[in-house]
C-alpha cells in the first residue's frame, strides 16, 4: 500500500513525537535493570540468608540517581558480572555519558 504525502508526514510526526518522549522511560528502565543486576551481583557475593539482609526495594532506594551511576562505573568491567548484568550496567553508564555529552562512552 502506497502512502500519500499527508500520511507519510503524519507517520513521521508520530514517530518523532514517540522518540521525543521515549528517552525518559528508556533511562528509567535502564536504571531499573541496572539496579536489578547490581542486586543479583550483591546476592551472589554476599550470603542472602543473613538475617539483616536488606529487601530489594530498600536496597534499590539507596542507590538510585548519582550513586547508581557511580556504582555502575565502578563495576563496569567487573569479572563477577554475568553478561546480562554487564549489559544493564553498561547501559546506565552510556546514558550518563550521553547526557554529559562525553565522546568515549563507557571508557571503551
Amino acid at each position: 500500500m502506497v502512502l500519500s504525502n499527508a500520511e507519510r508526514q503524519a507517520r513521521y510526526r508520530r514517530n518523532l513525537k514517540a522518540r521525543a518522549t521515549d528517552p525518559g522511560s528508556a533511562a528509567r528502565a535502564a536504571a531499573d535493570a541496572a539496579a536489578a543486576a547490581l542486586w543479583a551481583l550483591f546476592n551472589r557475593v554476599n550470603d542472602a540468608s543473613v538475617v539483616d539482609h536488606p529487601k530489594f526495594e530498600d536496597w534499590r532506594g539507596k542507590f538510585m540517581g548519582d550513586e547508581l551511576v557511580t556504582i555502575c562505573r565502578q563495576l563496569l568491567n567487573d569479572p563477577d558480572c554475568s553478561p546480562d548484568e554487564a549489559l544493564a550496567i553498561r547501559a546506565v553508564v552510556e546514558i550518563d555519558d550521553a547526557l554529559k555529552l562525553k565522546h568515549d562512552v563507557g571508557g571503551s
